[in-house]
């Protein structure tokens, strides 16, 4: 019998390491990214948002894809009083990552003249066009809910521009866009002055609790639980 991995309850899992149970998002995920289409996936806290995200991404660089991944809360929590400061960091980050991963050069970061809104379409487009033609990069802004802990017509402007970046060529762009956050694009533009902005500028993907069903108690069986103890597996799913 294989030895059971641990099972994490707090914070992002490694299929590698740890018991990770497939859900159907886990597929549907990866095929709306593959088919080029701007992704927004949402759940409460402590869902699996991240660890999703972390293996759907190990997932397309084992395919030969690039893919990076940035969490916003981090670069935003460094500049709490300006979030275009924080815009500006997060997009010179990504800048960087992206020229590590497409092992291109990257030109200096755009600044002049930017507002608030335009800083994050103005660094997508500078990387999409540092790229190669023929290969597409996937892109993953983590806790993008963030943004609300700033003035909420700031936020008004940078989902205004992102609306406006991926509705004018949501399949042919160089990158694709992957949004993860526990609030949907409804509920944040409900917070804003939204002038009639529509959310739907990516597609919706709500992440679902792990069910106690049969799928997930034989991908358990299969991580090394011992199926002649079903109350173990119980008290574990009662927990998520």
């Amino acid at each position: 019998m294989t030895a059971p991995k641990p099972f994490q309850l707090i914070g992002p899992v490694s299929r590698d390491r740890h018991v990770y149970v497939d859900r159907p998002e886990d597929d549907r995920l990866l095929h709306i990214l593959l088919d080029g289409h701007h992704c927004h996936l949402h759940a409460g806290r402590q869902a699996g948002k991240t660890s999703l995200l972390n293996d759907c991404r190990r997932t397309l660089i084992r395919q030969g894809h690039f893919c990076i991944r940035e969490a916003l809360y981090t670069h935003l929590s460094d500049h709490q009083s300006s979030l275009f400061d924080a815009l500006h960091a997060l997009g010179c980050s990504l800048m960087r990552e992206a020229s590590t991963a497409l092992q291109v050069s990257m030109s200096n970061p755009p600044g002049s003249g930017l507002t608030v809104g335009r800083v994050i379409p103005a660094f997508l487009d500078a990387i999409a066009a540092a790229g190669p033609a023929d290969r597409r990069l996937f892109i993953f802004l983590d806790e993008f809910d963030s943004l609300m802990n700033f003035a909420p017509s700031d936020v008004r402007q940078v989902l205004l521009h992102l609306r406006e970046r991926c509705q004018t060529s949501p399949h042919t762009t160089a990158n694709t866009l992957l949004f993860a956050s526990v609030r949907t694009f409804s509920q944040m533009l409900r917070k804003t002055d939204t002038s009639g902005i529509t959310p739907n500028f990516a597609v919706d993907v709500p992440l679902d609790l792990f069910a106690n069903s049969e799928h997930t108690r034989r991908q358990l069986f299969e991580q090394g639980f011992p199926e002649d103890q079903p109350e173990l597996i119980d008290a574990l799913l009662s927990d998520v």
